[in-house]
């Protein structure tokens, strides 16, 4: 069964040091999009877009607040496995 898997590897413009053996989130989804809008509703995020990358993708994710500039952008690698 195929399963994307996400790494958070920055919050905001500061890098978060990445263990690439543990993810942050497993999905079942086939598909990027699908699986990062499941990702976002169960982690609280809004789901912006994704960059390809050679052997995977770089998603990113907004968290909400009330005020405008405390709001967080969080970047995931994901790459897809079987």
């Amino acid at each position: 069964m195929a399963h994307m898997k996400f790494y958070l590897e920055a919050v905001g413009s500061r890098p978060v040091s990445t263990d690439y053996t543990s993810p942050a989130y497993i999905s079942t989804e086939g598909k990027l999009a699908a699986a990062a809008k499941e990702m976002a509703k169960k982690q609280k995020l809004k789901y912006i877009g994704y960059d390809q990358l050679q052997k995977g993708y770089r998603v990113y994710f907004e968290k909400a607040a009330l005020l405008k500039s405390s709001r967080k952008n969080y970047i995931y690698y994901a790459e897809y496995t079987e």
